[in-house]
Protein backbone atom coordinates (compact mmCIF):
# COMPACT_ATOMS: atom_id res chain seq x y z
CA UNK A 1 0.00 0.00 0.00
CA UNK A 2 1.02 3.52 -0.51
CA UNK A 3 1.67 5.94 2.28
CA UNK A 4 -0.90 8.82 2.25
CA UNK A 5 1.67 11.13 3.87
CA UNK A 6 4.20 10.60 1.09
CA UNK A 7 5.23 13.64 -0.96
CA UNK A 8 3.28 14.34 -4.12
CA UNK A 9 4.90 13.56 -7.42
CA UNK A 10 6.56 16.48 -9.25
CA UNK A 11 3.84 16.50 -11.90
CA UNK A 12 1.11 17.07 -9.36
CA UNK A 13 2.91 19.94 -7.60
CA UNK A 14 1.88 23.42 -8.73
CA UNK A 15 4.55 25.29 -10.72
CA UNK A 16 5.74 28.52 -9.23
CA UNK A 17 6.13 31.38 -11.64
CA UNK A 18 9.19 33.53 -11.28
CA UNK A 19 11.51 35.58 -13.36
CA UNK A 20 13.16 33.70 -16.18
CA UNK A 21 16.93 33.26 -15.86
CA UNK A 22 17.53 35.42 -18.96
CA UNK A 23 15.50 38.35 -17.56
CA UNK A 24 17.13 37.98 -14.15
CA UNK A 25 20.62 37.96 -15.65
CA UNK A 26 19.86 40.92 -17.93
CA UNK A 27 18.40 42.98 -15.08
CA UNK A 28 21.44 42.20 -12.89
CA UNK A 29 23.81 43.35 -15.64
CA UNK A 30 21.72 46.51 -16.19
CA UNK A 31 21.77 47.37 -12.47
CA UNK A 32 25.55 46.78 -12.36
CA UNK A 33 26.14 49.06 -15.37
CA UNK A 34 23.96 51.80 -13.87
CA UNK A 35 25.73 51.50 -10.51
CA UNK A 36 29.15 51.70 -12.20
CA UNK A 37 28.05 54.76 -14.18
CA UNK A 38 26.78 56.48 -11.04
CA UNK A 39 30.04 55.68 -9.25
CA UNK A 40 32.00 57.13 -12.17
CA UNK A 41 29.96 60.35 -12.05
CA UNK A 42 30.43 60.66 -8.27
CA UNK A 43 34.20 60.10 -8.58
CA UNK A 44 34.44 62.63 -11.41
CA UNK A 45 32.61 65.28 -9.39
CA UNK A 46 34.63 64.52 -6.26
CA UNK A 47 38.05 64.52 -7.96
CA UNK A 48 37.64 67.05 -10.78
CA UNK A 49 34.89 69.16 -9.24
CA UNK A 50 32.50 68.57 -12.16
CA UNK A 51 31.06 66.10 -14.63
CA UNK A 52 30.08 67.17 -18.17
CA UNK A 53 28.06 65.35 -20.78
CA UNK A 54 28.12 67.03 -24.18
CA UNK A 55 25.58 66.82 -26.96
CA UNK A 56 26.95 68.46 -30.09
CA UNK A 57 29.10 71.58 -29.96
CA UNK A 58 26.84 73.64 -27.70
CA UNK A 59 24.51 71.34 -25.78
CA UNK A 60 25.57 69.92 -22.45
CA UNK A 61 24.57 68.68 -19.04
CA UNK A 62 26.93 69.76 -16.27
CA UNK A 63 27.02 68.77 -12.59
CA UNK A 64 29.52 70.61 -10.41
CA UNK A 65 30.53 71.18 -6.80
CA UNK A 66 30.23 74.62 -5.24
CA UNK A 67 33.08 74.93 -2.74
CA UNK A 68 33.13 78.51 -1.56
CA UNK A 69 33.53 79.50 2.07
CA UNK A 70 30.03 80.98 2.27
CA UNK A 71 28.31 78.61 -0.16
CA UNK A 72 28.63 74.85 -0.48
CA UNK A 73 26.52 72.46 -2.50
CA UNK A 74 25.83 71.16 -6.00
CA UNK A 75 24.96 72.92 -9.23
CA UNK A 76 23.26 71.35 -12.25
CA UNK A 77 23.00 73.14 -15.58
CA UNK A 78 21.40 72.03 -18.81
CA UNK A 79 21.35 73.69 -22.21
CA UNK A 80 18.66 73.43 -24.85
CA UNK A 81 18.49 74.83 -28.36
CA UNK A 82 15.41 77.07 -28.65
CA UNK A 83 16.01 78.60 -32.11
CA UNK A 84 18.11 77.63 -35.12
CA UNK A 85 20.31 74.56 -35.53
CA UNK A 86 24.02 73.94 -35.12
CA UNK A 87 24.19 72.88 -38.76
CA UNK A 88 22.85 76.29 -39.89
CA UNK A 89 25.63 78.19 -38.09
CA UNK A 90 23.19 80.29 -36.03
CA UNK A 91 21.61 79.05 -32.84
CA UNK A 92 19.96 80.36 -29.66
CA UNK A 93 20.47 78.35 -26.48
CA UNK A 94 18.54 78.45 -23.20
CA UNK A 95 20.59 77.50 -20.16
CA UNK A 96 18.94 76.45 -16.89
CA UNK A 97 20.96 76.21 -13.70
CA UNK A 98 19.62 74.69 -10.50
CA UNK A 99 21.31 74.60 -7.12
CA UNK A 100 21.15 72.25 -4.16
CA UNK A 101 22.93 74.02 -1.33
CA UNK A 102 24.23 72.31 1.80
CA UNK A 103 25.38 75.58 3.33
CA UNK A 104 24.58 79.06 2.06
CA UNK A 105 24.63 82.51 3.63
CA UNK A 106 22.09 83.81 1.12
CA UNK A 107 19.28 82.09 -0.71
CA UNK A 108 20.47 81.08 -4.18
CA UNK A 109 17.70 80.92 -6.76
CA UNK A 110 17.62 78.89 -9.93
CA UNK A 111 18.73 80.77 -13.05
CA UNK A 112 17.51 80.65 -16.65
CA UNK A 113 19.11 82.68 -19.44
CA UNK A 114 19.22 82.62 -23.21
CA UNK A 115 22.03 83.60 -25.60
CA UNK A 116 22.48 83.37 -29.35
CA UNK A 117 25.66 82.26 -31.12
CA UNK A 118 26.94 82.18 -34.68
CA UNK A 119 29.67 80.00 -36.06
CA UNK A 120 32.74 81.79 -37.38
CA UNK A 121 35.25 79.31 -38.76
CA UNK A 122 35.56 76.55 -36.17
CA UNK A 123 34.43 78.68 -33.19
CA UNK A 124 31.04 79.77 -31.88
CA UNK A 125 30.86 83.51 -31.14
CA UNK A 126 28.25 85.24 -29.00
CA UNK A 127 25.66 87.07 -31.12
CA UNK A 128 23.54 88.63 -28.36
CA UNK A 129 20.47 87.77 -26.34
CA UNK A 130 17.63 85.62 -27.61
CA UNK A 131 14.77 87.41 -29.30
CA UNK A 132 11.71 87.92 -27.11
CA UNK A 133 9.09 85.22 -27.61
CA UNK A 134 6.13 86.35 -29.68
CA UNK A 135 2.90 86.73 -27.75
Amino acid sequence: MSDPNAAESPKSQGRTRGVSPAIGCLSTVLVAVLAAGLLLIILSVALRGEARFSKGDLGELRLWLIRETANQGLGLSTTRIVAGRESSGEVCIRTSARFLMIRSELEIEDVVFCDCYEKQGENWVAAGDCPAPES
